[in-house]
């Protein structure tokens, strides 16, 4: 009787034993070490500014004919003409990109502005450029030059800087600077100690202006424009835990 007994305590205890592993995660488990640990979450922010030292101007030829055969040589002979413009003005070929190339079949309309289905009224066939102007000082006159040399849409222009890797690692440890003041005068102000680092993630963010002209005023341009890069902001932020120490 007393080994039954023996033996049936031992199963009961084995199978409380397994339940309880079954049931416990990993953060509820009753036989886990991990322990809570007072802890401050701080913020820190970094911005650096610079004058940008590079443009990227994006800018095409459309081309509009009854048939698609026209429409492609007419689109092709002028963008040629424009490639050649820009390379007068000492753009490296590395640095010219054909960005995209699209034929669109252009339908008639009713007298409701409903498409009419059957054969195409025309053609168009657009192709754009993708030009990094590495002289910031040229940049109106390229733009100038396409613009002789045929260039009929123009998407925009974004200025950039040469140093944005090293502008970004210096917005960084900039933030990482300013979160590590930030949790110093924590501790001052409430009276604790600040332990090891429990977490610490980044992200950074660049905000280059962009200056647009639109497709309609194009041909209405007669000189040179006279284009104000303003200034690049690369700002950063730092997110740090601590441990609290009382």
């Amino acid at each position: 009787m007393k080994a039954n007994k023996v033996k049936f305590f031992a199963v009961l205890f084995a199978l409380v034993f397994l339940m309880g592993i079954a049931g416990c995660g990993k953060l509820s488990c009753p036989f886990s070490d991990k322990r809570d640990v007072p802890a401050v979450n701080v913020r820190g922010e970094g911005m650096v500014e610079i004058v940008p030292d590079e443009a990227i101007a994006r800018f095409g030829v459309t081309s509009d004919e009854k048939t698609l055969s026209k429409a492609y040589l007419e689109n092709t002979k002028n963008m040629n003409a424009v490639i050649e413009a820009v390379k007068r003005k000492g753009i490296d070929e590395k640095d010219i990109m054909t960005s995209s190339y699209r034929v669109i079949p252009v339908y008639p309309r009713d007298d409701s502005g409903r498409t009419v289905p059957g054969k195409p009224a025309s053609y168009r066939v657009s192709q754009s450029l993708s030009v990094k102007i590495r002289q910031m000082e040229d940049t109106g006159t390229v733009i100038d030059e396409v613009i002789s040399a045929g260039v009929n849409t123009f998407e925009g222009i974004q200025f950039v800087s040469s140093l944005s890797d090293e502008m970004e690692i210096e917005a960084r440890v900039k933030a990482a600077e300013n979160a590590k003041e930030k949790a110093a005068s924590l501790a001052e102000a409430l009276g604790f100690r600040l332990g090891r680092i429990l977490s610490v993630s980044e992200s950074s963010q660049g905000m280059p202006p962009v200056a647009r002209m639109a497709a309609q005023d194009v041909s209405m341009l007669r000189t040179a424009p006279q284009i104000e890069p303003g200034t690049l902001e690369v700002v950063a932020t730092c997110d740090v835990t601590y441990e609290i120490i009382q």
